[in-house]
């Protein structure tokens, strides 16, 4: 089964959203400076209407979750913020980490799957997460991947082509 933009609208309000590490950069950074979209290398190629379209997504969700492996590549690569900017952020970042469930899955359980060798640790503990939760990612490889697997992806392209009006 693929995601298809079409049913989201309705039934997305009794799934869980799980963002891959792009996608929660832009989501934390965005919510707390918008004007470090444009300036902050890790999320410039994204736009603050990027950022807006991604916060309304995400709203219409149960819940936001997480992984460990998700939440250290964001603290690694928001550890590059201008130096005025960085205490806030990790404020910032401390209380939406609150707002979230963390969901650990030991590696040694993905470690054997093809998903490992083909996208690294992070991409395959979110490929098992996506059996129950939705994964919305910036990775068009991934995404394919997971969709044809029959797996809940979908491509941030997806969402920015929806743009989701009014939400």
């Amino acid at each position: 089964m693929t995601v298809s933009t079409l049913w989201l609208p309705a039934s997305r309000g009794s799934l869980s959203l799980l963002l891959d590490s792009n996608l929660l950069l832009m989501l934390a950074v965005g919510s707390y400076d918008r004007h470090l979209i444009h300036t902050f290398k890790r999320v410039n190629a994204y736009t603050f209407h990027d950022y807006e379209t991604l916060e309304r997504f995400a709203r219409g969700f149960r819940d936001v979750i997480t992984t460990p492996h998700i939440l250290t590549e964001v603290s690694n690569l928001a550890n590059s913020l201008p130096y005025y900017a960085k205490q806030g952020w990790f404020d910032h970042f401390s209380q939406r980490i609150k707002d979230m469930e963390e969901r650990q899955i030991p590696a040694r359980e993905f470690v054997k799957m093809s998903e490992f060798s083909a996208f690294g640790l992070t991409d395959a503990a979110l490929s098992l997460l996506a059996t129950n939760v939705l994964l919305a990612t910036a990775d068009e490889r991934l995404c394919t991947h997971l969709q044809r697997n029959g797996l809940l992806a979908i491509s941030f392209n997806e969402i920015r082509a929806a743009d989701f009006p009014g939400l």
